[in-house]
């Protein structure tokens, strides 16, 4: 089963984010504004994807992945993997890519217009 958290979800784990201390405060509407974060679980064991869609992918859209990820992680004491979509990379992304350190979905023009 899979399951997309709602704005409303993400404002609550920014709330206690910041609260905890995993969070600055600048940072808060980055975090809700998020491009998508995605349950997926199979029944016993759960896996949140901090997802980023951008059209040519950077450093900018990693960090702030995993950023997602680790906090997702925290407040939901669970896995959470930062994955980037994106029609292409800036070259220094393919090092992250290729060790497995983010998952990377590549998305068509079309796509990226819907």
């Amino acid at each position: 089963m899979t399951t997309s958290n709602s704005k409303v979800e993400m404002v609550r784990m920014a709330k206690r984010a910041v609260a905890e201390g995993w969070l600055l405060l600048d940072d808060k509407r980055s975090f809700v504004e998020a491009d998508l974060a995605h349950e997926a679980e199979d029944g016993v064991n759960s896996c949140y994807l901090a997802i980023e869609v951008s059209y040519a992918a950077d450093r900018h859209d990693l960090e702030r992945a995993r950023r997602n990820a680790r906090i997702i992680s925290e407040l939901k004491d669970c896995l959470s993997r930062p994955v980037i979509a994106s029609v292409r990379n800036v070259d220094e992304l393919d090092h992250e890519i290729q060790f497995g350190f983010m998952a990377w979905r590549q998305i068509t023009q079309q796509q990226m217009a819907r």
